[in-house]
């Protein structure tokens, strides 16, 4: 929570001027200041992008998923707003995948496209899935390509910095891998050798062993724990170091071609107002990589608020940001007036209401966001959070349940489903969730999120442990 004045970081002339747009097709909600028209072709080339990442896993089903997109002009904008996030960056927020790129070819950039699709592929395909292997995919399919003229999807080129590393400085062994597995806050160096290592031993599954790679993966979609099937489908771990150790010292990797799926071309094209596009710079401040830009973030939202007093996403994120309660609380009031069939203005008052003042009022506002809120997982995960909060559990495990429902593998709905099912339901199955949780953070997972998520593992096992379930 942040008080006082937030930053007055200077707007731009270009910024101020900016028409924002979105686009929505398949798979992504393209977020941006660029042309619609332009904005259009970024959005279906981002859909053959994710087609041809997609061939890691074989077959021609659709896997579902959407991710927001915001899409800068350019490059200079990017590094005006996130200093020194050449190529852009990808994050887990409360509302899901994000990624944040410029309106220019770069290899940086493509770079980033890939990762990001590689981990939320990953995330949305395994059921199981040790870090080691989602960083590995992840750079395995950064140096995905499409060929235009054949229509085919290339993986499994080089990546060439893993592996000028992994050569110079020799690789983490398969069990080293396996054993820092949940190690927190490693070094920068430590986290691009570990990266490195994993994508040497992903690159070698992938090409020299990709029966076995194959009938792996598949056992992690199917939910077997990770650990017990790696043992029982490679089995002869000596013979897989001698394979590694040629496969890094060959002179050239071949990479693989095949047919990319067919891209479905509709979209749909929306205007925004310039309250949106602030908001939008706010959501990326706040997941800015490795600085605290809430007071910059800040600042976008009380812009927001300035362009249009009742936007609801501001008004959420003014709420989050400070702790200037009664303007929130009459703001709430009157997003509710004003908009009273969104679930999330109702939401945010019922969060701002004070039970012992107003009896009965919180719990009214949030029985009305539950009656309108439908495929809003965040809301939801709202809504379910309160009902945990004030002890109402039987109302709360079905909100989650549906939460989850909408998104398996949405780490905000199974951290709730986990919480109340471990004050009402008992151990067993909040720790089954929270380990589900721990098998979803990978890159894009911020350090402090991840210890977070660790810290709350420990603490239902620890209670869990004092207060063994009677027999």
């Amino acid at each position: 929570m942040m008080s006082g004045c937030a930053s007055t970081r200077a707007v731009s002339p270009r910024e101020e001027d900016a028409a924002w747009t979105e686009v929505r097709s398949r798979h992504f909600r393209v977020l941006t200041n660029v042309e619609a028209q332009t904005a259009t072709r970024a959005a279906l080339e981002l859909e053959t992008l994710r087609g041809a990442v997609s061939r890691l896993w074989g077959g021609e089903e659709d896997i579902p998923g959407s991710m927001d997109v915001v899409l800068l002009r350019d490059a200079a904008e990017l590094e005006a707003l996130v200093p020194g996030a050449s190529g852009g960056f990808s994050a887990m927020s409360a509302e899901g995948a994000l990624l944040v790129i410029a309106q220019e070819d770069s290899e940086a950039g493509a770079r980033t496209r890939a990762r990001a699709l590689g981990y939320e592929l990953s995330r949305r395909v395994l059921k199981s899935r040790p870090r080691w292997l989602a960083e590995g995919l992840a750079r395995y399919l950064e140096t995905v390509s499409v060929e235009r003229g054949t229509r085919e999807a290339v993986l499994g080129r080089e990546d060439a910095p893993s592996l000028a590393l992994v050569r110079e400085k020799g690789w983490l062994d398969i069990d080293a891998l396996w054993e820092q597995e949940h190690a927190l806050k490693p070094s920068p160096e430590e986290q691009q050798w570990r990266d490195a290592s994993a994508w040497l031993w992903v690159h070698f599954l992938a090409h020299e062993q990709p029966a076995r790679f194959g009938k792996w993966l598949t056992l992690l979609a199917q939910g077997e724990g990770s650990r017990a099937t790696w043992d029982a489908t490679f089995g002869d771990l000596d013979a897989l170091r001698k394979g590694v150790r040629r496969h890094a010292s060959r002179e050239r990797h071949v990479p693989r071609a095949s047919p990319l799926p067919a891209v479905a071309e509709e979209v749909t094209v929306r205007a925004l107002g310039a309250a949106d596009g602030h908001v939008l710079r706010a959501r990326v401040l706040l997941h800015a990589p490795g600085r605290d830009a809430r007071e910059e973030a800040l600042a976008e939202v009380q812009r927001a608020l300035g362009e249009a007093p009742t936007h609801v996403d501001a008004a959420t994120l003014a709420s989050r940001l400070s702790e200037d309660t009664p303007e929130h609380l009459q703001r709430a009031h009157t997003l509710v007036r004003d908009h009273p069939e969104d679930a999330r203005a109702w939401m945010l008052l019922a969060e701002l209401l004070d039970p012992s003042l107003e009896p009965g009022a919180q719990a009214d506002a949030r029985r009305r966001a539950a009656s309108l809120v439908r495929d809003d997982v965040s809301t939801l995960v709202r809504v379910a959070d309160s009902y945990n909060a004030t002890n109402h559990l039987e109302e709360g495990l079905p909100t989650a349940r549906r939460a989850l429902e909408l998104d398996p593998r949405s780490p905000a709905a199974l951290t709730s489903l986990a919480s109340l099912s471990f004050r009402f339901e008992g151990c067993s199955e909040a720790k089954r969730l929270q380990f589900q949780v721990r098998d979803l953070l990978d890159g894009s997972t911020t350090a402090d999120f991840r210890e977070a998520m660790e810290q709350r593992l420990r603490t239902f096992e620890r209670k869990c442990n004092a207060h063994p379930p009677r027999p």
